[in-house]
């Protein structure tokens, strides 16, 4: 069974961009270890969560 991870790419209020950008990337390296076969992303691209 191949299993991908779907990122939606939404970021709190609260963090910069660049963390933020930093963290999806490590959530993707992290997917790839743990032997996800895909990483894919909302169409949407960027958008920051309302708390």
């Amino acid at each position: 069974m191949q299993i991908g991870l779907f990122h939606q790419m939404w970021a709190t209020p609260n963090i910069e961009d660049r963390e933020f950008f930093a963290q999806m990337i490590a959530d993707v390296q992290l997917a790839e270890t743990l032997g996800f076969e895909s990483c894919s992303f909302g169409e949407h691209h960027f958008r920051r969560m309302s708390m």
